[in-house]
């Protein structure tokens, strides 16, 4: 299997929220991306080409809400690890 690492930041459309920073990202097997948009409390599901294929998340300390999610990892079988720096926890979401 191929890594891939990348930074980015999404100004067209504004993907990324003016004050927000994209935190670690994560690929999928059946290669799809994820990436914390930090400052916004949310995390963005994209194909490789970048478009935003689902957006999930608010601020909060409820399952399913974010401290600022930092650091994303997903593993083999499509489940996502998302780690936050306010509430320094870690979720984990699996595909539906």
């Amino acid at each position: 299997m191929e890594a891939r690492c990348s930074v980015c930041c999404f100004r067209r459309r504004r993907s990324f929220s003016r004050r927000s920073h994209p935190g670690l990202h994560g690929y999928s097997p059946s290669r799809c991306g994820a990436a914390a948009d930090g400052y916004a409390n949310r995390i963005l599901k994209m194909d490789l080409n970048g478009k935003v294929l689902g957006v999930f998340g608010e601020e909060g300390k409820a399952a399913g809400q974010f401290g600022i999610p930092h650091g994303i990892t997903v593993g083999a079988g499509e489940e996502m690890y998302v780690a936050e720096l306010l509430t320094w926890r870690a979720q984990k979401f699996e595909s539906k």
